[in-house]
């Protein structure tokens, strides 16, 4: 439905889909956005019929409490079948530490078992993640859900 200049009136402004759509569009599409080139070049881009929020919402439909948008394979680019509603732990779990690599679950045990005497900085660099990243795993505070082995 349109006003009287052209415009869509959907009356979904400030609800979390238009939210996270709009982000989703400045991310991939505003080369001002502070990840443009990230998002631009490595994971791709946007389903054309995404550009309308009205084709988005068809697809996604309402953004559920406590979830956010998220591509499934960090690879590829935002469509439907590659976006789902998430939880920041499941985000967490997908997300490519550093841009560079998605840590697994045996990485990460090796990282908090390296017995190498490493610094954080040299093993940083092997995983293809930041040295805030394995501080974080050897202390604890970041996937508490795998466990040592």
């Amino acid at each position: 439905m349109g006003n009287t200049n052209g415009h869509v009136v959907h009356g979904m402004r400030h609800t979390k889909s238009y939210e996270s759509w709009a982000s989703m569009k400045t991310r991939v599409l505003n080369p001002n956005c502070k990840d443009h080139k990230t998002y631009a070049k490595i994971f791709g881009c946007i389903d054309p019929r995404w550009l309308k929020f009205e084709e988005f919402y068809k697809d996604m439909g309402d953004c559920p409490e406590g979830l956010t948008l998220d591509r499934i394979e960090n690879d590829k680019g935002y469509y439907p079948d590659n976006c789902r509603w998430a939880t920041r732990k499941q985000q967490a779990n997908n997300k490519r530490w550093g841009g560079k690599t998605k840590l697994t679950p045996a990485q990460v045990i090796a990282i908090r078992e390296d017995m190498s005497g490493l610094s954080s900085r040299k093993l940083a660099e092997q995983y293809g993640v930041t040295g805030g990243t394995i501080c974080s795993i050897k202390n604890g505070k970041a996937w508490k859900e795998v466990a040592n082995v």
